[in-house]
């Protein structure tokens, strides 16, 4: 009778263990994905003379880029003018929050390739900011937080 009931015990542990179709592994990768991965955006070429031109749609809001990897951003097309700012926050115990905001111009064409850690400061919160003028005198800008991690 104990054969049985341990026979019985086994084989339900057994179905158990192998029926389970989300392992460990799988579910950290969907959870990642989910919370963690920007969507990726189908392939258009946006123009600030287009009707309906939102400039929210310029940047992303934020990008979770890996220290070390090089990324380039596109600005829309038709612009007479670009610029590419980062914005990095400094400890300054003088200062009414603790902190200065440090503004710096990194770029003024329409694409911009940078390499995190040169003008980001890593493990913290940056913002960058894209300025574009078009023929008119019209800015569009738009911001997007950057955040740079180590491989640590």
């Amino acid at each position: 009778m104990k054969k049985i009931i341990t026979f019985t015990f086994l084989l339900l542990l057994l179905s158990i263990l192998t029926s389970c179709a989300n392992s460990y592994e799988s579910m950290i990768v969907k959870f990642n994905k989910e919370k963690f991965t920007p969507e990726p955006h189908k392939e258009q070429d946006h123009s600030v003379e287009e009707s309906g031109f939102d400039q929210s749609s310029m940047l992303d809001s934020r990008y979770l880029l890996k220290d070390g990897y090089e990324v380039t951003l596109t600005a829309p097309f038709d612009g007479e003018s670009y610029k590419w700012e980062v914005i990095t926050k400094e400890e300054n115990r003088y200062a009414p929050e603790g902190f200065i905001e440090r503004r710096k111009t990194v770029c003024d064409k329409q694409q911009y390739t940078f390499l995190p850690g040169n003008d980001y400061k890593i493990g913290t919160e940056n913002k960058l900011v894209l300025t574009v003028t078009d023929k008119e005198g019209t800015e569009y800008i738009d911001t997007a937080i950057i955040i740079i991690t180590s491989w640590d």
